[in-house]
């Protein structure tokens, strides 16, 4: 079973980069991959065949160790956060740097960057998935199983989440920071202090 939920999540992330970049595509006018398999679905096997072709390399200045765990550590933190995911009744054991130079990818090569890489869809598939877990009812719904409530749920986050990263200006981390600090976290904290009000309010607490 946890084999099974890691090579899906591994293949969802992979359809995510073809499915991104297709969206993106009808959503601004152009062609997205359409050469490479029928409708360019092969296109993402192309890319990490070149990706896995390109020399391994490490920066002189960098710590060795520390260099070549980092993607490792990545992926598996990423992989590990879906075992808290309730996908149906029962539970399943299964980078905000957006510069075009790719921020701390620079120096990354090979499969050190395809780690990377792959841990970054995986992690849009995850923080969704939370979403859908905490706000949109997880994969409570009528007529349908609860498995594809919680898949068409989570895939709704996902195409919002692409559409919106292809359409507004790019972020820099200092204006991340600020809206998360700002905005967000004092928007939580209120989230929590109205939601637990009304629950005691019902009797929930007793």
């Amino acid at each position: 079973m946890v084999f099974g939920v890691l090579i899906g999540v591994m293949s969802v992330a992979a359809g995510l980069i073809w499915l991104e970049r297709r969206l993106l595509a009808l959503w601004q006018e152009r062609y997205g991959p359409n050469r490479v398999g029928p409708f360019g679905l092969l296109q993402v096997v192309a890319d990490m065949i070149q990706i896995l072709a390109k020399e391994d390399w490490v920066p002189a200045f960098a710590d060795e160790a520390v260099f070549i765990l980092s993607p490792c550590l990545v992926v598996a933190a990423t992989l590990m956060s879906f075992s808290v995911i309730p996908f149906s009744r029962t539970l399943v054991v299964p980078e905000a740097e957006n510069e075009l130079v790719a921020g701390y990818h620079t120096e990354y090569s090979g499969m050190k960057f395809a780690m990377f890489f792959l841990g970054e869809y995986i992690g849009l598939t995850l923080v969704p998935a939370m979403i859908v877990t905490l706000f949109l009812g997880g994969w409570r719904g009528p007529v349908l199983p609860p498995e594809a409530w919680f898949f068409l749920k989570t895939m709704l986050c996902i195409v919002f989440f692409i559409l919106v990263r292809g359409s507004l200006p790019r972020p820099r981390y200092d204006q991340l920071m600020r809206f998360g600090w700002k905005i967000l976290l004092p928007l939580t904290l209120l989230n929590l202090v109205v939601t637990g009000g009304l629950l005691l309010a019902r009797g929930h607490g007793r």
